[in-house]
């Protein structure tokens, strides 16, 4: 049988730390990229300086961009995002949706389906693959089977965010929905809802989370720990125990 290869592993910086402290903490753990979020056509970085994208590229380390965004920042801010993708020639960004607006739960999945649709094409394009990731239940957008069926209909393809589900039941349902091609890993407790801990504290046994459910994975992941969590050490040891997980799945 034909072993997985191992995956591109990356980490969500901390937007308030120095982004030259952030890069060094990345090496020093064998990050592989950082994962830069791109929230009011920003870059969060806890620098201040004139042109953040130039200066992320000046450190000559890999990066994502995952984009935070309601349904009105397609408009606002699609250019900016395409922009930024073709600036540092990636082949991969990451769409987070939250907020249903004005809308109802049904019409706002359809639109964000829509403006996927639209945004892709542009995309495409560029050879660009669109990750967009489910949320946490009962959350309005990307949460339930149907609104992940309505949205993925666009045709994106999917990241699940671990921080997000809430039982090994809950992780086989997305699964069968569609494969995800990109991971978002956080530990959590089941009976709470929206939480990032770092990967040796929660419910989460991730030995059974990629030999039952992920056991041929080889995308990307990124591993995203809370602010409030988010130590040295907290990327460090969820960084040495991801390693060890995959090496004994191989």
């Amino acid at each position: 049988m034909t072993k997985p290869n191992k995956p591109l592993i990356g980490r969500g910086i901390r937007e308030a730390t120095a982004y030259a402290d952030e890069v060094a903490l990345s090496k020093k753990c064998g990050y592989d990229f950082n994962q830069i979020w791109f929230y009011n056509g920003d870059m969060l970085i806890g620098d201040d300086v004139p042109d953040k994208a130039a200066y992320i590229k000046s450190f000559d380390f890999p990066i994502i961009i995952h984009a935070m965004w309601t349904l009105e920042d397609f408009t606002k801010y699609g250019d900016r995002l395409v922009e930024l993708v073709k600036y540092f020639g990636h082949k991969e960004v990451i769409i987070h949706a939250t907020r249903k607006e004005t809308l109802t739960i049904k019409d706002a999945n359809e639109k964000l389906r829509d403006l996927l649709v639209a945004i892709k094409s542009r995309f495409d394009k560029l050879g660009v693959r669109v990750y967009v990731e489910n949320n946490q239940r009962p959350h309005c957008l990307c949460a339930t089977k149907q609104q992940l069926e309505t949205v993925l209909a666009s045709g994106v393809e999917l990241l699940m965010d671990t921080g997000h589900v809430d039982s090994y039941e809950h992780i086989e349902e997305i699964i069968k929905i569609k494969k995800p091609t990109c991971l978002h890993l956080a530990n959590k407790r089941f009976a709470m809802g929206h939480e990032h801990l770092p990967l040796s504290r929660g419910d989460i046994d991730f030995n059974l989370f990629f030999s039952k459910y992920m056991k041929d994975y080889d995308g990307r992941i990124i591993i995203e720990v809370g602010n409030e969590f988010a130590t040295d050490e907290d990327f460090e040891k969820s960084k040495k125990l991801l390693d060890i997980v995959l090496k004994e799945r191989r």
